[in-house]
């Protein structure tokens, strides 16, 4: 690919990207189905409370790249963020029943992983794609490395190339920064 895009969908409400609340999804697909893949995260935000406000999708050699413009759904008064369906909504869990809260990235190409459970770990990402070719092998490019975020929907780590990683791989695949620092065992004061 050329590094060329043009803007075959410019922002429909510029003024709305700057709304509180909301935050942009992005992510980068085949330009044949790029409709269908904003209908289906469309149907995903929906299950877990939340809508598309807007979109902007520029085009490549091949690929598309797009941004939707996400945020709770609000019904009735304007002020108050409710769900869709009452107090459900669905989130990706790891099968140990934790999500990744936070994430930072280290210069010599680690992560350390904040859980939802208050558990921090390190993972060792150049061990985890040492044999790893394409879209995963851009993440090894410090650069695209230091773009690592938290998918609020998702609860996993997601890099700005869109390569996001199953919890449950994230968190088999690294340890506690507690055995690291040899913490595991000490007590705690009452008062802390």
């Amino acid at each position: 690919m050329s590094g060329k895009f043009e803007t075959i969908k410019p922002v429909e409400k510029p003024e709305g990207w700057k709304w509180e609340g909301t935050w942009v999804s992005k992510f980068g697909c085949h330009l044949d189905i790029v409709n269908a893949q904003i209908e289906s995260k469309r149907k995903l935000y929906a299950e877990q409370g939340y809508e598309i406000l807007d979109s902007y999708i520029e085009k490549g050699d091949m690929f598309a790249r797009v941004k939707l413009l996400v945020r709770p759904i609000r019904e009735g008064n304007e002020e108050e963020v409710k769900p869709v369906k009452g107090e459900t909504r669905v989130s990706s869990k790891c099968k140990n029943g934790v999500k990744i809260t936070a994430v930072f990235a280290l210069m010599s190409f680690k992560l350390i992983l904040e859980f939802d459970n208050r558990e921090y770990r390190l993972l060792n990402v150049k061990g985890l794609l040492k044999n790893e070719k394409g879209v995963l092998a851009e993440i090894l490019d410090i650069d695209m490395f230091r773009t690592a975020r938290v998918d609020r929907i998702a609860g996993t780590v997601v890099f700005e190339n869109e390569v996001d990683f199953d919890p449950e791989i994230l968190y088999k695949s690294s340890v506690n920064i507690d055995h690291i620092t040899g913490n595991e065992g000490e007590m705690r004061h009452e008062g802390y």
